[in-house]
């Protein structure tokens, strides 16, 4: 009996310290839940700490604070849900194995200033176990890819004058660094190109039509891009360059409502 009692001591003990060894510091809820409470206050530096070393590795906090500040730009960050789905060992998030993974989704809600409306979406994040500390793992290539497109959609913004006031002189600006930030971000060429367009700048809209051209492999907006070609071309009353590159829009994609109309009021 005192035996078995000393084996069960043992294993109490042993399942003690290996419980201890394993388990991360802190709770994975409130990791979450705090990131975005930083982020919904504008603590971006004390979001950026909560994220685990993978991430921190493939992303500034120059860059995470840059792309944080993109979005108040372009929208308002009005309220989020946090709800935990599932936890798992052996997981891989980003094409990293870890050991021990609390999956969540979270819904947020945010003020569109663009749209002008209310946008609710949803989706995964996982919280890892980073080295004994609870961290969120976010993809990092995602949040690296959107700095160019957030550049764009604020750029479109002054462009459109929906969401900020008309300002071509900055819709100039942001599309230009877009491309800083990606050299090969063609839609940034294409907004160039169409603000320089208005500005009746008409070579440097050329030129800018020309790269975003030479940089997208999408036919349909390769033939966007030749429609804009024509368009510039027809401002500066030059019919024949025009109807050529309207033409050239529809030889790449026929469907392309917008050169068709154009091509047919040239040719009335």
């Amino acid at each position: 009996m005192g035996k078995k009692r000393l084996f069960l001591s043992v294993i109490i003990v042993f399942a003690m310290i290996f419980t201890g060894a394993c388990a991360p510091d802190g709770n994975p809820n409130t990791v979450i839940k705090d990131y975005y409470q930083h982020v919904q206050d504008g603590n971006w530096e004390a979001a950026y700490q909560l994220l685990a070393k993978e991430t921190q590795e493939n992303i500034s906090r120059e860059d995470f604070i840059l792309y944080q500040k993109l979005l108040t730009e372009t929208m308002k960050f009005e309220e989020f849900k946090v709800q935990k789905v599932n936890q798992v060992a052996d997981f891989k998030v980003n094409g990293k194995k870890y050991n021990n993974v609390v999956k969540f989704t979270v819904t947020e809600t945010n003020k569109d200033y663009y749209e002008d409306k209310e946008v609710t979406n949803s989706h995964e994040e996982y919280v890892v176990d980073d080295g004994g500390v609870w961290k969120l793992c976010k993809d990092s290539k995602l949040i690296n890819s959107s700095i160019p497109q957030q550049y764009y959609n604020l750029a479109f913004m002054y462009f459109e004058g929906k969401g900020k006031d008309k300002n071509l002189i900055k819709a100039i600006t942001n599309f230009k660094n877009a491309i800083e930030y990606d050299k090969d971000y063609a839609p940034a060429y294409y907004g160039l190109g169409s603000a320089y367009n208005d500005l009746e700048r008409y070579e440097e809209a050329i030129n800018s039509i020309n790269l975003c051209i030479e940089k997208t492999v999408i036919k349909e907006f390769k033939s966007d891009a030749y429609n804009l070609l024509g368009i510039v071309y027809l401002n500066q009353g030059n019919y024949e360059k025009a109807k050529q590159y309207y033409n050239k829009a529809l030889d790449i994609y026929p469907e392309n409502e917008y050169a068709k109309n154009n091509l047919a009021s040239l040719n009335n």
